[in-house]
């Protein structure tokens, strides 16, 4: 009696986990199609965009160029080596939408000593929200401060950078020169990362990959903004940025790259991803 009753809950048991798997299977055929679907959508968007007058426009000599920049509690880098680096570009026909994800009015009192009328900056009410878990956040942290950086652009193309990232002089001018002569829609180039303490390492390859390429090394036209930072991306385990080129790349987007450092990334012993970068580079230096 005792043996037919575990053979019995061992069977039930089993039934349960099918069941259960069955529903798992269900839920990645709903996403898979979902997935799909947007896919479909964005490159019909694309198609439409491209149509469009102001799509044209966007080729011509001296577009405006609207700078992305999601800010949050750390004035220090943006006010010394973020904006700086934009304000000393060597192509000037450009705005900065700087939006804090979070109020920060420290930083807005700081922004004021630039003095500059390009300089445009916004606030959220509160941060995120992201998930609580912090690895999942990571993945995502940022995403609608950029998101509602792209909102406020008025420019022709959008160039993203971060609140601790540095442009070298030349940034706009090179990718926008390569974007305008070959037609592209989305051009990047090389991040020259400095990992503190260890050294110098690059980041950016063509084709893009995930770990080599990094929005704030790239311009796209104003007419991709419709592609947006997910902020559920952690739930493929992928940083919101990289699922971002994914999704342009599947809808037809015309990437190019400029073989190139445009921009220098600082990655303090505290980065979450600080090991990964050491690991880079060791076996990846940066040649001088």
């Amino acid at each position: 009696m005792t043996t037919q009753s575990g053979t019995e809950a061992a069977l039930s048991a089993i039934a349960a986990r099918l069941d259960a798997i069955e529903n798992d299977v269900r839920i990645i055929r709903e996403m898979t199609e979902s997935v799909r679907d947007q896919s479909l959508l964005m490159a019909e968007l694309l198609r439409r965009a491209r149509r469009t007058s102001s799509y044209t426009a966007a080729y011509t000599q001296r577009p405006l160029v609207s700078v992305r920049l999601g800010y949050f509690r750390d004035h220090e880098a943006l006010c010394k080596r973020a904006i700086p680096s934009i304000l000393n570009q060597t192509y000037d026909n450009f705005e900065v939408l700087i939006v804090a994800d979070g109020i920060d009015s420290d930083a807005e009192t700081r922004l004021a000593q630039f003095d500059d009328p390009r300089i445009r900056y916004f606030s959220r009410p509160q941060n995120g929200p992201y998930p609580s878990d912090s690895a999942a956040s990571w993945l995502v942290a940022g995403s609608h401060a950029f998101n509602e950086a792209v909102a406020h652009a008025s420019g022709a193309w959008i160039a993203p950078i971060d609140q601790d990232d540095e442009w070298t002089t030349d940034h706009l001018r090179v990718l926008l020169s390569r974007a305008l002569d070959s037609g592209a829609e989305l051009t990047y180039g090389i991040g020259r990362a400095h990992v503190e303490d260890v050294g110098d390492t690059t980041f950016g390859t063509w084709p893009p990959a995930q770990g080599d390429f990094g929005f704030q090394c790239a311009i796209y036209h104003a007419a991709l903004a419709f592609f947006s930072y997910a902020a559920d991306s952690y739930l493929l385990q992928r940083p919101a940025d990289w699922d971002m080129l994914q999704r342009m790349c599947v809808a037809g987007v015309r990437l190019d790259f400029v073989d190139r450092v445009v921009t220098n990334y600082y990655v303090p012993r505290t980065a979450r991803s600080f090991r990964w970068w050491v690991e880079r580079a060791r076996a990846r230096p940066a040649l001088n």
